[in-house]
């Protein structure tokens, strides 16, 4: 597209510069205007000020340009600078905006004619660029994979653009990924799918992002149970081959970058610890997490509760299985008969099984402390378990 534009500027012999809707910057003549620096602002901000905007909102330009049909003459008053301004359109949808500047060379009747055969030629470009073909809400998705790449981190430039866009969301976000491992996406099934979720989640927005469909779900309030426990969305994935990922809630996009990155995370800890379930949440596998980076650089066995060592050595001595114990003892400490069923033993079963821990290896399960490293290493165990052979239960190293 920068090669267009600057063609496109040397036959006119004036600037040319191509804004999508939401007033941002899609490409720009090379050569500089020393005469307009809120131009050369823009051109360095990669969209529109703030001031040129409401100055063409005053003076309607955008209006009139619609209704001339044809490409639009018009001279701004607050500069005096004379524009030929026209939309570029894709399959009927308002996509672009093309401006060409008098500032170099009078415009003749041809310019008008030119300016009409731009639009053709950069509606034609962005048809071959598949971002816009992958995402036909362009202005949002524009705005999202800025934020996802790092390419937009100021506050104030994405409060502008989301005025602009008139973008509204709670404090309650998520970002969610879905992925299909076994077929991948195509453009087709991409519109399906983000249709489908759009109607179940309908106060989100989606963007198509290497490989996956990512949303940014805006909800009511901090709890996810309206996605992880939603029968229609775990249907829709089981049935479709789907696998979520759902982030941590957060409430300003500066920060949609890092949450992206925690789907990224669950998905993949998620699926090489349990690859059959339809949603992975980070806050489960942040433990696992924090050994994966620990494992990086570090043995996860030099990292690891004594007792745990000891106790699967003792299982492994005596043949027995207490390891299973603690690990659903610590999970529901207060609620034991869970922690019984969840091993398919009685409840006076586990505390036998409980105390019979305490005073084999001496430790002391009411000190908060203690249980955060013990929960730690079983944890970790199962991490390093699967990774060094998922037969293989044992940490020693």
């Amino acid at each position: 597209m920068a090669e267009l534009t600057n063609e496109a500027s040397r036959i006119f012999g004036n600037p040319v510069i191509i804004v999508d809707a939401g007033y941002k910057l899609i490409a720009m003549c090379q050569a500089p205007i020393p005469s307009r620096p809120d131009i050369e602002q823009q051109r360095n901000l990669g969209y529109i000020p703030d001031s040129n905007i409401e100055s063409m909102k005053k003076f309607n330009l955008y209006e009139l340009t619609r209704m001339a049909l044809i490409p639009y003459y018009s001279r701004d008053p607050e500069t005096n600078d004379c524009w030929i301004t026209a939309f570029v359109y894709v399959h009927g949808i308002e996509f672009a905006q093309v401006s060409v500047m008098e500032l170099d060379r009078k415009f003749t009747d041809i310019d008008f004619e030119l300016v009409q055969f731009l639009c053709e030629l950069v509606s034609v470009e962005l048809q071959k660029n598949n971002f816009y073909n992958c995402n036909p809400g362009m202005m949002h998705s524009f705005l999202l994979s800025e934020l996802l790449t790092g390419e937009l981190n100021d506050a104030n430039i994405i409060a502008m653009r989301l005025t602009h866009l008139e973008w509204t969301h709670t404090p309650y976000l998520r970002v969610m990924t879905l992925t299909d491992l076994k077929n991948g996406f195509f453009d087709g099934k991409v519109q399906l799918v983000a249709q489908h979720m759009i109607q179940l989640l309908p106060d989100s927005r989606w963007i198509v992002y290497p490989g996956r469909i990512v949303f940014l779900i805006s909800l009511v309030d901090s709890s996810c149970k309206i996605i992880a426990e939603d029968k229609r969305i775990l249907e829709f994935l089981q049935v479709n081959g789907l696998t979520a990922s759902l982030s941590d809630c957060f409430s300003h996009l500066t920060f949609l970058r890092k949450y992206y990155k925690q789907c990224l995370t669950a998905n993949e800890i998620g699926f090489q610890l349990d690859s059959n379930k339809p949603v992975y949440m980070y806050e489960d596998y942040l433990c696992e997490h924090i050994g994966k980076i620990i494992s990086e650089q570090n043995d996860l066995a030099d990292f690891c509760h004594p007792v745990i060592q000891k106790l699967i050595v003792y299982d492994n001595a005596h043949k027995t299985s207490l390891l299973p114990t603690p690990e659903a003892y610590l999970q529901y400490v207060d609620t034991p008969n869970i922690a019984a069923k969840t091993l398919f033993i009685h409840r006076n079963t586990l505390f036998y099984r409980i105390n019979r821990i305490r005073e084999l290896f001496e430790i002391d399960l009411s000190d908060g402390d203690i249980r955060l490293k013990l929960q730690l290493t079983l944890h970790f165990l199962k991490l390093k378990a699967q990774r060094d052979d998922p037969k293989d239960q044992s940490i020693e190293g």
